[in-house]
C-alpha cells in the first residue's frame, strides 16, 4: 500500500480535508518510524491501509485521520489523547483514544461470556461515537488480510473473533462488501479444508455460467445502447462462505438460487423505468 493510493481515494475531498489527512499521515510516519510488521513491511503500511479502507467507505476526513493515527497512542512514546487533540482536533482525539481502549480490552471468545461481555464493549464504543468501531472494523479487515504472517493458533483465535464480532457489526451498518470479505477470510483460517473445497465449487459455478452471463450482458448492452441509455453493470457471485453455509442445507450447489446476480445501474429514476420497458 502506497500513499498514492490514499491520494487517489480522497481526490474529491476538500483541500482542508486533504491537508488534515496528510498531516495525520506525517505524524503517524514519525511515530511508527523504523518499526516493522510481521510481514516485513514498514509498520506505517498498516495505518495507511486502514485509512484507504475508510476512504473506500467514504468516511469523513476526521475518521480517515483517526485511521492513520489509531495505533499512535498505544505504540508511540509519550503520545497521549491530549497531544492528538492539540495537534489535530477533539473529534480525532476521541476516535483514536476510543480505538486504543477497545484494543486494550480484548474481546471474549468464551461462548458463555461472548454475548453479554462483547456486546457491552461494542455498545461502550458506539455510545461515544460509532466511528470508533468503524475505524476498528477497518483495522480488523486489514489485519485479516495479513493474517498469514501469524502462528496457526493466533490465526484461529482472530478468525473466530472476527466471525463472531466484526462480521455481524459490518452487516449491521450496511458494509456488506466488508462483511463478505471478513466471512471468507475467517472461513479460510477456521476451516481451511472446506474453504478449499468450496473454492473449487465456486470456480465450477463461475465456469458453467460464464458463457450465459456474457450473452446476457451483450444482449443488455445492445438493447440499452440502441436507446441511448447510460448504464453500468456488476456481476456478483455468492461469496465462498455463503456457498458453504447454503451447502449445509442442500447438497446440490445448483439448488442455490442466488449463486450469481447481475446488477444494472443507470443515472436516474426515470432511466430505471425506461430500462424496465426494454
Amino acid at each position: 500500500m502506497r500513499l498514492e493510493n490514499l491520494f487517489t481515494l480522497i481526490k474529491d475531498y476538500s483541500i482542508k480535508d486533504k491537508i488534515l489527512i496528510i498531516r495525520a499521515y506525517e505524524f503517524a510516519s514519525k511515530v511508527h518510524g523504523g518499526v516493522i510488521r510481521k510481514s516485513g513491511e514498514p509498520y506505517i503500511t498498516h495505518p495507511l491501509s486502514v485509512a484507504c479502507i475508510l476512504a473506500e467507505m467514504h468516511a469523513d476526513a476526521d475518521t480517515i485521520a483517526a485511521g492513520l493515527l489509531h495505533d499512535t497512542i498505544e505504540d508511540g512514546e509519550n503520545i497521549t489523547k491530549e497531544m492528538i487533540e492539540e495537534f489535530f482536533n477533539p473529534t480525532i482525539a476521541l476516535l483514536v483514544d476510543g480505538v486504543t481502549k477497545m484494543k486494550k480490552v480484548e474481546f471474549d471468545n468464551d461462548k458463555e461470556l461472548t454475548d453479554e461481555a462483547n456486546t457491552r464493549k461494542i455498545i461502550e464504543g458506539i455510545t461515544q461515537d460509532v466511528r470508533i468501531f468503524i475505524v476498528k472494523l477497518a483495522d480488523r479487515l486489514h489485519n485479516m488480510r495479513t493474517l498469514k504472517f501469524h502462528k496457526r493458533e493466533k490465526q484461529i483465535e482472530i478468525a473466530l473473533e472476527t466471525m463472531e464480532i466484526f462480521v455481524p457489526f459490518a452487516n449491521l451498518i450496511g458494509e456488506y462488501a466488508i462483511q463478505l470479505e471478513l466471512e471468507d477470510l475467517s472461513f479460510k483460517y477456521c476451516d481451511p479444508k472446506n474453504y478449499k473445497n468450496t473454492i473449487a465449487i465456486k470456480e465450477e459455478v463461475e465456469n458453467k455460467y460464464r458463457k450465459q452471463i456474457d450473452e446476457i450482458l451483450c444482449s443488455m448492452a445492445q438493447q440499452l445502447n440502441s436507446n441511448d441509455l447510460s448504464f453500468g453493470v456488476r456481476v456478483k457471485y455468492k461469496n465462498i462462505y455463503g456457498i458453504h453455509r447454503r451447502l449445509k442445507q442442500t447438497n446440490n450447489v445448483y439448488d442455490i438460487h442466488d449463486l450469481v446476480s447481475i446488477k444494472l445501474m443507470v443515472d436516474d429514476i426515470e432511466d430505471c423505468y425506461k430500462v424496465k420497458e426494454q
